[in-house]
């Protein structure tokens, strides 16, 4: 993580493909609206799992590379959730 530090953010902005093939965008903000669903990762249970969002963040992130290959300067911006 580039300086130590993490981004606290207040609504995460969701691009996504509707069941119709329309592109769409959800708004995700956990002082409003803090319950999303996901599909499962279980084949065989439920077909959804469900979540209550904490948090939202952002971290500058640099990759140095797997053994044996070059190390890498390239910085990314990783978002993530607290759940």
């Amino acid at each position: 993580i580039v300086n130590d530090r993490i981004y606290r953010h207040k609504v995460l902005r969701v691009n996504h493909t509707t069941y119709d093939m329309w592109r769409s965008q959800d708004s995700i903000n956990p002082r409003t609206h803090p319950d999303i669903m996901v599909p499962s990762r279980d084949e065989g249970n439920h077909p959804y799992s469900y979540a209550r969002i904490i948090g939202i963040f952002h971290a500058t992130v640099k990759f140095t590379g797997l053994h044996g290959q070059q190390n890498s300067t390239q910085t990314h911006e990783i978002f993530f959730l607290w759940v």
